[in-house]
């Protein structure tokens, strides 16, 4: 991550879940914005540029663990970080939902659920 990106750091496990299926859908990607300029990422920013990046082409799995271990690693020393673990679970949870299942059954996908299960044990798991 760039200095510039450090902003996206706790949407990088909600941007995972959008990738758990192999793809970004519509519904899911609007999410992943519309959370980004709900921190103050704004369109056209370097931090921006690198979110639709993210959003096009999927990250390498490092990109992922790097990320949670960061997270992690803030949440652990009580560092101040403006999504919580639980804030950074329930949005992934929604963004899981956002285009998941027929007429609302498995809205999550086994594969979304596995994800958000290894997310959840990597930035909430060192925890006391």
């Amino acid at each position: 991550m760039s200095p510039a990106s450090v902003k996206l750091l706790p949407l990088v496990p909600v941007l995972e879940m959008a990738w758990a299926e192999g793809g970004v859908t519509g519904a899911e990607r609007k999410m992943v914005v519309d959370l980004a300029r709900g921190r103050g990422i704004e369109a056209g920013s370097t931090a921006d540029h690198q979110l639709t990046d993210w959003l096009d082409r999927r990250p390498d799995d490092s990109v992922f663990r790097r990320a949670g271990s960061l997270i992690s690693a803030l949440v652990e020393s009580g560092g101040r970080f403006d999504l919580t673990p639980d804030d950074i679970i329930k949005y992934g949870e929604a963004i899981a939902e956002a285009s998941g299942g027929l007429f609302g059954i498995r809205r999550i996908s086994a594969e979304e659920r596995a994800t958000l299960s290894r997310i959840a044990n990597e930035i909430k798991g060192r925890q006391k």
